[in-house]
């Protein structure tokens, strides 16, 4: 019989759960986001010895009981994807950490080795141990990528994957997301730390993921409209509207005669200064929900109330574009063209450009095809301008047209942009009314 013991306890995500199984040492790490080791005893808290390991590096015998005394604590954190082995003379045991979401409890008590499921950041392993020469190796090792699965079903009934980033984008959010699950780890509780967990992972199109945490969040601070608001968001994305519409109305409820905040921004624009405030984030993806529903009138008294407590020319062109199309839409075409008088001020756009020229073009004061120069650049750009060409055509009457470029607007490759996501409602919608075959693409 080996001597010695491990024991294994959920931490984080986890719950008060343990499991005891022969081993000593660990000898390897892939993917490692956190490694820290304390003294004194199976229950001290984990605080010093932190370091970081990235991609593909060794930590070597981080824990031995050669060098270490008995009962030395060691807590490992580490992302989904990463396979615990204890390599032992009765073959290969395996925990596998999933990217299933929350944490189950362990299948049996009979000794034999249990499977735990880690949630969207990765699982905190602590692990007791009671070591003495000779005990078998603890390896952790990366298991091969599962095969992908979509992020969600688009409204035109077909698969959504995780869109594809550029190598160095994709390492910049992803260092971004390893810095905010050390915050969240350091302290589960903390609202502002789950909830950047849960934006981040939502940047590295991690929608599923995101959502998972904001639920879990919600579980522990069911009044925080920030978690509502965030998770609203991200139902959008993954075209759960009547989901989407429940939180955001929450959220409305909650904020309603609180004081306002900015909203700090996940990806800056380039001067580096917010845009937008919490309330007027949940009125306007509130009213976004409602508009892609159909439900004309309830998001137009939406989008008022996200212009009435706007604060910056960039939410405003935002808000103003989309409830002149709403009105348009509802045959309040006097309201809509007042509208359009915020174009007579001085106004200072820092990232709402497309916007901006949308509501020109509305105006007149575009030829269509300045918009359509620059639609085939980025691909939320020509989302964004994609979709307001074609509503300006399909409220001119060109149904024709209008049905082309939605078209070409699904066909690109950011299916997160909101002028992508209001296409596919035209589509949908437009495919319903004339009972065509249900197609990718087709009205």
């Amino acid at each position: 019989m080996l001597a010695g013991s491990i024991t294994l306890a959920a931490d984080g995500y986890g719950e008060d759960q343990q499991q005891k199984r022969s081993g000593a040492t660990v000898q390897g790490t892939h993917d490692i986001l956190r490694v820290a080791e304390a003294g004194a005893g199976p229950d001290a808290p984990v605080k010093s010895g932190d370091r970081y390991l990235g991609q593909n590096e060794t930590a070597g015998s981080l824990v031995s009981p050669r060098e270490r005394p008995p009962h030395t604590v060691l807590r490992i954190a580490f992302p989904p994807g990463i396979v615990l082995r204890e390599a032992s003379p009765g073959g290969d045991l395996a925990l596998s950490l999933s990217r299933s979401s929350g944490m189950r409890r362990p299948q049996s008590r009979d000794g034999s080795l249990r499977r735990w499921r880690g949630g969207a950041a990765g699982l905190a392993l602590t692990a007791a141990l009671h070591g003495c020469a000779g005990a078998p190796a603890v390896l952790l090792e990366a298991e091969p990528p599962p095969t992908p699965r979509p992020e969600a079903l688009s409204l035109l009934n077909r698969p959504l994957y995780r869109p594809a980033l550029p190598p160095s984008r994709e390492a910049q959010l992803q260092a971004e997301l390893d810095s905010a699950a050390r915050r969240y780890m350091d302290d589960p509780d903390d609202a502002d730390a789950v909830i950047w967990l849960g934006r981040r992972l939502g940047y590295l199109g991690r929608y599923r993921e995101a959502i998972t945490v904001f639920t879990a969040a919600l579980e522990k601070h069911p009044q925080d409209a920030r978690i509502l608001r965030h998770r609203g968001h991200r139902y959008l994305t993954t075209r759960q509207l009547d989901l989407a519409v429940a939180d955001l109305a929450r959220a409305a409820e909650l904020v309603q005669g609180q004081p306002d905040a900015v909203e700090p921004d996940g990806q800056p624009n380039a001067a580096n200064v917010p845009t937008s405030t919490l309330q007027g984030n949940i009125y306007y993806h509130l009213a976004l929900a409602q508009y892609l529903r159909g439900d004309f009138e309830s998001a137009r008294q939406a989008w008022e109330q996200a212009l009435a407590v706007a604060t910056t020319d960039d939410m405003r062109v935002a808000v103003v574009d989309w409830l002149y199309l709403t009105n348009r839409r509802l045959g309040r075409t006097a309201e809509a063209q007042r509208l359009l008088a915020l174009l007579d001020r001085d106004l200072t756009i820092l990232e709402n450009e497309a916007y901006l020229r949308r509501l020109r073009l509305y105006r007149g004061m575009l030829p269509p095809d300045s918009l359509q120069a620059v639609a085939s650049g980025d691909p939320v750009q020509a989302a964004t301008y994609g979709y307001g060409l074609a509503i300006w055509h399909l409220l001119g009457g060109d149904t024709t047209r209008a049905r082309t470029l939605l078209q070409r607007v699904v066909r690109g490759s950011n299916w997160a942009a909101f002028g992508y996501l209001a296409a596919e409602a035209e589509l949908a919608a437009w495919r319903e009314r004339t009972r065509a075959p249900r197609s990718e693409g087709t009205p």
